[in-house]
């Protein structure tokens, strides 16, 4: 049973992971792109991801939610009790991967909020 839903979090993990590298690409590929490239028309004021940049590369919540048992008191040492909680904290953060920072755009001013 364990295994079986290690691998729907490792499969949504790994989908996770590539759809924000591909969403949020580095710098270097941005300053290639020039006025006819679509990734620099891609999104419009009504998305909500529409100011949003890349920043850098680092650890990030994992957007699934993972639920595991409440943990029970018990008077035997069991292994198996342990894995569920092992599965979230292997998976509950994505490594190495898009950090991307929001700019917001106020009658006031343009101010820049940073996703970690």
């Amino acid at each position: 049973y364990l295994h079986k839903k290690e691998e729907i979090i490792k499969e949504k993990y790994n989908r996770n992971t590539m759809a924000m590298l591909e969403r949020y690409k580095p710098a270097n590929e941005c300053c290639s792109y020039t006025v006819n490239s679509m990734e620099l028309w891609n999104r419009n004021a009504t998305q909500t991801d529409f100011l949003n940049h890349r920043i850098g590369i680092g650890d990030v919540q994992f957007q699934a939610e993972i639920k595991i048992p409440n943990e029970k008191f018990s008077m035997i040492d069991d292994e198996l009790v342990e894995l569920p909680r092992k599965l979230k904290k292997n998976y509950g953060m994505l490594q190495k991967n898009t950090l991307y920072g929001q700019m917001e755009n106020s009658s006031q001013n343009i101010f820049l909020s940073f996703f970690f």
